[in-house]
C-alpha cells in the first residue's frame, strides 16, 4: 500500500490500499453484500464467520470454480514462425 500527500497535501492511497480499507470495513460489519465474480468480495466472504444470513454473494462464488486454464501445457503448434 502506498500513502502519499499531493500538492494541497492531502491524503492520497493507491488502489491497493483502498481495497485494503474496503476489505477491512466489510469485515468489520454485521452483514455484507457483493459480487461473486470478484476476488476481493470472494474472498472477503470467506475471512470471516458471518452469522447465518449475514455475507450474500451475488452470483457464484469464483473461489468454487475450477481454472482449467492454468493446467493447459503450452504446445508450439499454435507459434506464428511455424516451428
Amino acid at each position: 500500500m502506498h500513502v502519499r500527500f499531493d500538492a494541497e497535501r492531502r491524503l492520497k492511497i493507491d488502489d491497493g490500499g483502498i481495497v485494503m480499507i474496503d476489505t477491512y470495513l466489510a469485515l468489520r460489519a454485521d452483514h455484507f453484500i457483493g459480487n461473486g465474480r470478484s476476488n476481493v468480495f470472494a474472498m472477503i466472504a470467506v475471512m470471516k464467520d458471518w452469522a447465518p444470513g449475514g455475507c450474500t454473494l451475488i452470483g457464484r462464488s469464483m473461489l468454487l470454480e475450477r481454472n482449467l486454464h492454468i493446467y493447459q501445457i503450452p504446445t508450439f503448434a499454435n507459434s506464428r514462425d511455424g516451428s
